[in-house]
């Protein structure tokens, strides 16, 4: 049995510090299906986590982030058992917040991956981004809820299947 592929991810919340709206992006996936989430993305070799994340924001919002505030929390997502084609793995992402960049929302993404974006209310991101699953919009909605202030807070799911036979449950870090 071969080992579960390793991907690092990182994602963005910005916050506008006035009206406490996040920024959501549109991607476009294959299928020609739209979901939404926090900007950000992969981290490339050689990148640190706060650098792919820059880059990976300024490239599908325009938006310049010279400083991310802190780290919010961690997520290890097992992706298992997910189809015949399908590699399992591991997908580890860090989540990190801001409320200062510089430049104005233009969405001209060059991997043409995302189409638009909006600062939404903390509702509006709950819905948008529950399609994605409880494994993604959980430890956001934790965070939106009650705010942590001090301490990085570390989440782990384990996703097996795929499609509407999906099963999802949170997973006690020991």
């Amino acid at each position: 049995m071969s080992r579960p592929k390793e991907i690092h991810g990182v994602w963005g919340v910005l916050e506008d510090p006035k009206t406490k709206r996040i920024l959501l992006v549109a991607n476009r996936r294959r299928g020609d299906k739209v979901d939404w989430s926090l900007p950000g993305g992969l981290v490339d070799r050689g990148e640190s986590s706060t650098e792919a994340l820059t880059r990976e924001v300024e490239e599908e919002t325009g938006l310049v982030v010279n400083e991310w505030s802190k780290l919010l929390y961690t997520n290890r997502i097992k992706y298992r058992n997910r189809s015949d084609d399908r590699k399992e793995l591991n997908f580890n992402t860090e989540v990190y917040f801001s409320i200062k960049w510089l430049g104005s929302l233009d969405f001209r993404d060059p991997d043409q991956i995302v189409e638009h974006g909006l600062f939404a209310k903390k509702y509006l991101v709950h819905h948008l981004l529950r399609v994605n699953g409880r494994q993604i919009y959980e430890p956001l909605n934790e965070w939106l809820s009650e705010p942590w202030e001090r301490k990085t807070k570390h989440f782990s799911y384990q996703v097996e299947g795929y499609g509407s036979e999906q099963k999802i449950r949170r997973v006690k870090i020991k």
